[in-house]
């Protein structure tokens, strides 16, 4: 990166080469599994409206991300643990 600086690449330039770069990788680590109709991504990488538009371009595919992605891991954690404990959640 320093030398794409030295050579006068612009800064949008190199901030969307990372992005191409980022959504090259997941979309190389994705082809192990079949992509069907939707694609939705969480994490809080899916707030980098940079990364979400490059994967679109990589998946061809409008991608999902919900309103607060970079919570979904937790909430996904806390359903299960949930249900592990043997709370239906209607004890509140």
């Amino acid at each position: 990166m320093v030398s794409r600086v030295a050579e006068g690449v612009s800064k949008v330039d190199i901030v969307a080469g990372i992005h191409q770069a980022i959504a090259s990788r997941i979309f190389a680590m994705s082809v192990r599994i079949s992509i069907e109709e939707r694609v939705v991504m969480t994490g809080g990488v899916a707030r980098n409206q940079g990364v979400v538009k490059a994967l679109e371009g990589r998946f061809k595919t409008e991608i999902i991300v919900p309103a607060m992605p970079q919570h979904m891991g937790a909430l996904g954690a806390a359903i299960i643990a949930a249900e592990r404990a043997g709370s239906t959640g209607s004890e509140a």
